[in-house]
């Protein structure tokens, strides 16, 4: 996650509606290699939303529960 974006999330918590933070903010995190980690979606709104929650459960899946279980991938 870039450190701009870091910083306005920050800044804006207290205002900002958290169900629009955890929407979009995959659209900020990058790979290690700085390629994005996630893609920006657009289309009908439902279709959106459903990928936009598709893909924060999959930056939660890689970023701390694989590790909790002990695997490094789950099938």
């Amino acid at each position: 996650m870039g450190g701009k974006y870091f910083q306005e999330s920050g800044v804006t918590r207290h205002t900002e509606n958290p169900i629009y933070t955890i929407r979009t903010m995959q659209e900020h995190i990058s790979d290690p290699d700085g390629s994005p980690a996630f893609g920006v979606w657009e289309g009908g709104w439902l279709g959106v939303l459903g990928k936009q929650l598709e893909d924060h459960n999959e930056f939660h899946r890689r970023w701390w529960v694989l590790d909790s279980l002990g695997v490094s991938h789950i099938e």
